[in-house]
Parts: C-alpha cells; structure tokens; sequence
C-alpha cells in the first residue's frame, strides 16, 4: 500500500471514478476526455480498482473485458482550495498492464505506453508481472498545473492484448504543501572575532541545500578556491588573507536553495539565523618582524658613517635613538615602511664599529596587537686600506641602488 505524500490525499483507496469501456473511442477528438471541462454524464460509475479475472474485494469488476476490449477510461474529479499553497504531487499506480495518465489535460505519468498514437483499440508494449508494484511518478510544480477547485485525473487503462486473460488498475494521487522557509545559517567555523589562522570557513544551513559553489563566498575580494560538502554543512577553502581585518560574504549571484519544490533560496540579508549578509575576523600577526638585509653586514669596510635597514614587513616607530653604533645612537634616520631604514652617524675611520639596538627601542609592526622588533646586534671592522672583493663591491652596488 502506497504511502500519501505529507499534505493531501486527492485521490485515495476506493475513490469512485467514471468510466467508458473501450469498445469505441471516448469522445472526439480523441483527447477531449482528458480535459476537465469534458461531459462524462453518460459513462458509468465504479469504485476502484477496476479488474478482470483478478482475485480482489470490493472495486469493479470488468467481467466483459477478456476478448471485449483492451482499454479502459477513467476519469476521477478533486477540488483544490488553493493550489498556491501545493508543491509537489505523487501520482502511484498499479496497473496490469500499463497505463498513461493525464493532469486536466497534460500527460503526466505512463507505464508500457506504445509510441504510436492512442486510440481505442490501444494497447500496452509489454506485460506487466505479478505481483505488481506500485509505479510512482512526481509531479513538479504541482500548484502551477492544478487549478483552484475542480480538477480532473483522467487514465487509460492498457492491457497488453485484447484476449489477455488479467487486467488491473488502482490509483492514489497526493500532494505536498509548499514549504515556503527559506535555509538559513545555523553556524560558522570559526566564529567572527580574533584569529591567528584562516583558510577554511564552514556554514552550516537549517537543512539540506543544492546550488552551492566554491565561488559563492567571497574573502576580502577573493572567492573561495574549493568547497566540501558534509551533509549541512560545507566547508569553503581559500588562500590564507594577510593581517588585519578580513570581510566575508556572500556573492549577489549564489544560486544556493533548499530542496523544496519550488526551491526557497537562500537569502543572506534575511532576518533569520545567526548572521547577516557579511560578517568579518580580525587575523592576528604573531610574528615580530626582524631583518631583511643591512648595509653594511658583518665584516669589514673602508669607512663607516651610515647604515641601511631593510625589515621584512612594515613597521613603525623608527628613531634614529634606536640604532646605536659603540653605545652611541645614530645622528638622524630616513624611511618608511620596510625600508630601507637610512640611519647616520658620525664618521669612524678606523676600528671597530659594534652596532646594536636601543633596549627601550619602539619599533613595532602594524598588527592590531603589536610585536616588537627583536633587534640582532652584529660588527664591522673599519680599516681604511681594505680592498674589498668584485662580488662584496658588485651586492653592496645593487643594494645601494
């Protein structure tokens, strides 16, 4: 026994329907019986399922069928107070041997159906085997085809010959109510807030979605490169934003929905679930920044009065106070950003030049939080007769340039 679809049973055990025996065609032109506006005053009425030489309680009995005729009209009328509220519909039919099945007119389910066209005299392509099994069709955008009030199921009935012995039909017709809530976010991971680490968001929605694609969530400008679904939710993966402040949302142009039919889309800006159309992160820099280069290095000169600081990120709070050469702090110091740093001193034209950091230095990065500079101390031996190689003139050239 099939079960009815959630919503509205239409059509149910032992409906009673009318019906024409198809010893001739049941009206002209041919299709016109399917219609709801078709005048069946004059064909007979019988409880379902209609049979032939079939062991059945209750229903109709066809007892003229065998070597009479092959086919078999049947309409059953329904009313739908307001089909706008319907979704889907299912249609489920045990028929020996086939049948085709109409809608106020549209085709809309069919078993065994020949190719050619239906007449009266029709019959199935194949046998159907015992026991039968109920064949189950959806019909999509039910509310769309059926119309408010009276509706018509018609179906004809085929048998696979007209001297088959059996022939069988019953029929049961549902529908759905449209679900008309949207899917909505019920979690992130990682939740909005500070971070040290990002390259993978995962959303879980209020219930099962389709249409989701790695593009579809948006980070600081950049769409997701990939996406793993896990049930509800999906997992978006993407290059890993630099510091600062990262914004997430959601593209304009998603086609996510749930699985409701008609879909209900996803809508980020709606009033529901736990965030809105964007939510962002604060990513955390824990590193501090350190050298990149420094002119000169360790080794020896022929005069020494300057020194030029590369960091390998931006910093701020430079002083010349911060940069000392034997316990003296530099005279000036020009730069910005990761440098170079430009910082002078007074000249030294012989000896040994040990270059160190200020302890009470205030060089910073720009992280929210932000991380000192550890400074490295290092020496240059200063001897003015020093001939230094191609290789040391050639990188201290480029650098300088």
């Amino acid at each position: 026994m099939p079960q009815p679809a959630s919503g509205v049973e239409l059509v149910k055990k032992g409906a009673i329907f009318k019906y024409h025996k198809g010893t001739k065609e049941a009206s002209s032109p041919r299709t016109a019986w399917t219609k709801l506006n078709f005048s069946d005053t004059k064909w007979s009425r019988g409880k379902q399922p209609f049979y032939s030489n079939e062991s059945v309680e209750g229903g109709t009995e066809l007892s003229d069928m065998k070597s009479g005729y092959s086919t078999v009209y049947l309409r059953v009328k329904f009313r739908v107070a307001d089909p706008s509220v319907l979704s889907t519909a299912t249609l489920e039919v045990q028929a020996d041997d086939g049948y085709v099945a109409w809608l106020n007119g549209v085709e809309v389910a069919s078993l065994n159906k020949p190719t050619t066209t239906l007449r009266y005299s029709s019959r199935s392509t194949k046998s159907n085997k015992e026991p039968l099994s109920w064949h189950k069709s959806t019909i999509h955008s039910f509310g769309g085809v059926a119309e408010k009030g009276w509706n018509v199921l018609s179906v004809m009935l085929l048998n696979f010959s007209k001297s088959n012995w059996d022939a069988f039909i019953d029929v049961r017709l549902s529908a759905k109510e449209r679900e008309t809530v949207p899917p909505e976010i019920v979690s992130i991971s990682p939740k909005p807030g500070e971070l040290t680490e990002l390259d993978a968001i995962a959303v879980t929605f209020s219930e099962p979605v389709s249409g989701v694609d790695a593009g579809d969530l948006v980070v600081n400008d950049y769409p997701a490169t990939q996406v793993k679904e896990n049930g509800n939710t999906f997992t978006f993966q993407f290059d890993h934003p630099a510091a600062g402040r990262t914004d997430v949302w959601w593209t304009p142009g998603h086609g996510i929905g749930d699985l409701a039919s008609p879909p209900n889309a996803f809508d980020p800006a709606g009033d529901s679930g736990i965030h809105q159309s964007t939510w962002s992160y604060e990513l955390l820099d824990l590193t501090p920044p350190v050298l990149a280069s420094r002119l000169p290095d360790d080794g020896t000169v022929r005069q020494f009065s300057q020194a030029e600081i590369w960091f390998d990120e931006p910093v701020q709070g430079v002083d010349a106070a911060d940069l000392m050469a034997n316990g003296v702090s530099a005279l000036a110091v020009e730069g910005f950003g990761a440098g170079p740093y430009i910082f002078q001193f007074d000249d030294l034209a012989l000896g040994q030049a040990e270059l160190t950091w200020a302890d009470d230095h205030g060089i910073t990065d720009f992280n929210k939080t932000p991380n000192a500079f550890d400074g490295q101390a290092w020496s240059v031996r200063v001897d003015p007769a020093h001939t230094p190689g191609d290789v040391v003139i050639s990188e201290f050239s480029a650098a300088a340039n």
